[in-house]
């Protein structure tokens, strides 16, 4: 029964590292798409690359996690 309550508190444990780390995300991709020229190469790039993701934010979260 202790071990179960052990397993169950690192799982809450990681579920909120993993809320924390998302919302770190989010902000450092809010300030990316702040800053990024929608004119330039990669600004239109990233017009094409958002067209399949239900918003521009989350289009930057994924672009941002894979080139960390």
């Amino acid at each position: 029964m202790q071990k179960q309550q052990e397993l169950e508190q690192e799982r809450i444990r990681q579920q909120q590292i993993k809320a924390k780390q998302l919302e770190a995300l989010k902000k450092q991709a809010k300030e990316w798409l702040e800053k990024l020229d929608p004119f330039s190469p990669e600004g239109l790039w990233f017009e094409r690359f958002s067209e399949s993701y239900p918003s521009k934010l989350e289009a930057a979260i994924e672009y941002l996690q894979n080139n960390e």
